[in-house]
């Protein structure tokens, strides 16, 4: 597993970080750094130096209203750049940093460069003070029109949308509304899942074209987003084949997906789920029978994985046959977005 995928950082106070590590990552003692950017650490504050077996390290950052990155390097020469995979947004849904994951050619992908999350309806004002400094300059967005209408967002910056529609079922808009108004248990909702995540592979090429084509054409300063109504499913796709076209092995790839088990707010989005699909929760019976649509499972993204190697034999395949990316396309994906 990538050590990246061992490395965790939370925000534990208004300017204090909390840095904690798996085992066998580093040898001997550990030199931790601190920049507010995260290719620059000539004049980093040196903020800790211990011995690695403690597994953790408190950090004191120098003003807790920028974004920061922290290089941990040892007695042996290893090191490695990491920064908070998910950002603290009291009213945003399942939006984290995609950077950092081992990619090809020994590189990483570039942190700060792009976000995926869910809807940002519910945005406060000091989250959109923040969403301001994160210099998002593009907004792809994969919900279908009356999705926008009822979570709608005004983003800082005023960045790009670019609308990608996708929709959120198999073959029919309303899809989801008539699985809850037949469906008898859990197991059924489970399959139909596992059937839309297939379906996002087979029937939805020409979306996910266009995403990589807006990718390559997002060469200047400025990140891009990522998202959909919940950042778990049509999100979830969009990132895990980018990632894949980046190099990311499909291990770490899965570890991403799943992470949305972590940060996605099931609990507090179980009205607008309910009220979205219109079902009712009578005895609390709506709830048990959507819940497989909040949740996150393994299952979900490797029945796409499957659809992937049935119909195009490998992944190398499908990115260049399915989505268009030779390798001149590839090269340059993995220059915009790695280093």
């Amino acid at each position: 597993m990538d050590s990246i995928c061992q490395l965790e950082i939370t925000k534990s106070g208004i300017d204090q970080y909390l840095l904690e590590w798996g085992p066998n990552i580093f040898k001997g003692v550990l030199l931790v750094q601190i920049s507010d950017n995260a290719e620059i650490f000539d004049d980093a504050i040196v903020v800790s130096e211990q011995a690695e077996r403690k597994g953790f390290a408190s950090v004191a950052a120098p003003n807790g209203s920028k974004r920061f990155y922290f290089k941990l390097s040892d007695s042996i020469g290893f090191s490695i750049v990491c920064a908070e995979r998910a950002l603290d947004f009291s009213g945003g849904i399942n939006f984290r940093d995609i950077g950092g994951y081992a990619a090809t050619g020994g590189r990483r992908v570039s942190w700060s460069r792009i976000f995926r999350s869910g809807h940002l309806s519910n945005l406060t004002a000091s989250d959109l003070d923040f969403f301001k400094n994160l210099n998002v300059r593009r907004v792809c967005d994969f919900r279908l029109v009356e999705e926008r209408e009822k979570e709608n967002a005004r983003l800082p910056n005023n960045p790009e949308l670019i609308t990608l529609e996708i929709m959120p079922g198999v073959g029919d808009p309303r899809y989801f509304h008539k699985l809850f108004q037949k469906a008898l248990n859990v197991e059924e909702v489970v399959v139909a899942m596992r059937t839309m995540m297939s379906y996002l592979i087979s029937d939805n090429l020409q979306s996910y074209k266009n995403f990589f084509d807006e990718l390559l054409n997002h060469s200047a300063k400025g990140a891009l987003l990522i998202n959909c109504s919940a950042g778990k499913e049509r999100t979830g796709i969009g990132v895990a084949l980018l990632l894949r076209a980046l190099g990311v092995p499909q291990e770490t790839v899965l570890y991403d997906f799943m992470l949305s088990k972590i940060y996605f707010p099931a609990e507090l989005e179980v009205d607008r789920v309910l009220e979205k699909y219109g079902v009712s929760n009578e005895e609390g019976k709506g709830v048990k029978l959507i819940w497989p649509l909040l949740e996150t499972r393994e299952s979900y993204l490797q029945s796409a994985f499957e659809t992937v190697d049935s119909v195009y034999g490998s992944m190398d395949n499908f990115l260049e046959s399915g989505l268009g990316l030779d390798k001149l396309r590839l090269a340059e994906l993995r220059r915009l977005y790695t280093a």
